[in-house]
């Protein structure tokens, strides 16, 4: 939504939609599943570590996850990415420097140029895609790779817990349904199913054989999250949450697990 905003004026404030109206509606399907699996698997800490300092459960009484500072932390996150994804990508894509293609050349109409609207829109939206994609990675802490094989396997573990979740909801049920339903509609608008189709006809391959293209997808998202990062490491570094504290004890605990003893209650800024 907000980059659409943003758009406005570029548009003359119109109400033209940088996106196309039949993608947009995809946005909530194919960028919940990455966020499903991580509700499910993510664990901040190891549950003998909790069972041992229970302390580390105040954060939530404390409302220490909706207090201002993150609540201001999100909203500034939030707009980084739509202005890193904006102004990153949409200028050069729209700028004369950007719409000659790079490669072969062909008498299709538009197919030497990336400047329309709609595999502009299609680029950003894609980046934005990848960069919903790639938060929800480094925001996990137990990311699941699973085991190969997954069915055929001869240990008594179930073949449900071979699985790799975290993988099977990014690339599979997130960007892997995104790619096939640019493919179903742009078929769609091809075959000149409905006529509200016809003008997405081809724009995913017109998109997929621009370099220019890939370049903005990767760079705008990669950028994203980079600045993301860099506020986090930050913000760990000087103004950590209790959560984050118990996190580095936890994980000291376990590197000197094997010479020391077991885990005891420890003290932290919330007692």
């Amino acid at each position: 939504a907000g980059t659409m905003i943003i758009f406005q004026w570029d548009a003359l404030y119109s109400g033209q939609p940088v996106f196309d109206e039949w993608v947009i509606p995809m946005f909530n399907f194919v960028a919940s599943w990455p966020i499903v699996f991580l509700g499910i698997f993510d664990m901040d800490l190891p549950k003998e570590y909790v069972l041992n300092n229970p302390q580390v459960y105040s954060p939530g009484p404390n409302n220490e996850y909706i207090s201002n500072r993150m609540i201001y932390r999100w909203v500034i996150i939030t707009f980084v990415h739509m202005l890193t994804l904006y102004f990153f990508g949409f200028p050069s894509l729209t700028e004369s420097g950007s719409t000659y293609a790079s490669g072969k050349k062909s008498n299709d109409i538009g197919n030497d140029e990336s400047g329309n609207l709609l595999t502009v829109g299609l680029t950003l939206y894609t980046a934005l895609i990848l960069l919903l994609v790639l938060k929800v990675l480094f925001e996990s802490r137990s990311i699941v790779n699973g085991s190969w094989p997954v069915y055929f396997n001869k240990s008594n573990e179930h073949w449900a817990s071979r699985i790799p979740y975290t993988w099977f909801g990014t690339i599979i049920l997130s960007i892997g349904l995104y790619v096939l339903f640019l493919v179903i509609y742009s078929i769609l608008a091809s075959a000149g199913f409905s006529e509200d189709y016809l003008l997405f006809a081809g724009v995913p391959t017109h998109m997929a054989e621009k370099s220019t293209c890939w370049i903005i997808i990767f760079f705008t998202s990669i950028a994203a999250c980079t600045f993301d990062v860099v506020g986090k490491v930050f913000s760990n570094m000087y103004f950590p949450t209790q959560t984050q504290i118990h996190m580095e004890i936890a994980q000291k605990h376990k590197q000197n697990r094997g010479r020391s003893s077991p885990t005891h209650p420890v003290t932290t800024q919330d007692e």
